[in-house]
């Protein structure tokens, strides 16, 4: 079955599995929250950030995806780290799209840059 184009509204939205919720409690450069595995029911290849709290004083923060490799390690995917005002993003808007053409049950987290305690909503 072909994959819809990216972005595409039934990417990760109405498949079981296709949110994740993560929490980042790290304040270091390069550290992440909690790990995910990408979704093998969705038509998605993408790690779409749709929702963002950065519970401190700030009201933004910057994201990165990363992604485990086979042999353990960790990447933060090309686009590296995303300025995001806190609140709801569109699934559609392709500056929230952390990763893209991820493969199904990679595991993936994210990355905040400035002080941790954030909660973030990722669709795959």
């Amino acid at each position: 079955m072909p994959r819809p184009e990216r972005g595409h509204t039934t990417c990760g939205v109405r498949r079981p599995g296709g949110l994740s919720r993560l929490a980042h409690h790290n304040s270091e450069y390069e550290s992440q929250g909690t790990v995910r595995n990408k979704s093998a029911t969705s038509t998605c290849g993408d790690l779409n950030l749709t929702y963002s709290l950065n519970s401190s004083s700030r009201l933004y923060d910057y994201y990165a995806g990363r992604l485990r490799r086979s042999d353990g390690t960790w990447f933060t995917c090309a686009k590296r780290y995303v300025y995001v005002e806190g609140g709801f993003n569109s699934i559609n808007d392709s500056t929230y799209w952390l990763c893209t053409d991820v493969n199904d049950n990679t595991p993936f987290s994210v990355a905040s840059l400035l002080e941790g305690g954030d909660s973030v909503t990722i669709s795959h």
